[in-house]
């Protein structure tokens, strides 16, 4: 019954997941400058889990509601890639 809940689960809803799974096992290394490891790397995580989060909202949402939402969204992952350029 899982593996058939996984099967219908929306793309975006699965590369979220992914991402966030793939953001902690690089975040967990030292391969950031000492200087700023906590800070950005918290930053990075938090920005993949309110990603994941915000998608979860707008699945409940009116489509007249939704726009907030992606704007969110959108902006939560313009501010991810800036500090992943880092």
């Amino acid at each position: 019954m899982n593996r058939r809940k996984q099967d219908n689960e929306l793309t975006a809803y699965k590369k979220a997941k992914e991402l966030i799974n793939y953001t902690f096992s690089i975040t967990e290394g030292k391969k950031f400058p000492k200087k700023v490891r906590f800070v950005l790397v918290n930053r990075i995580q938090n920005l993949v889990l309110d990603i994941y989060t915000d998608l979860l909202k707008v699945n409940e949402l009116l489509l007249k509601e939704r726009k907030s939402i992606f704007i969110n969204i959108l902006s939560n992952i313009k501010v991810l890639l800036y500090c992943l350029k880092y």
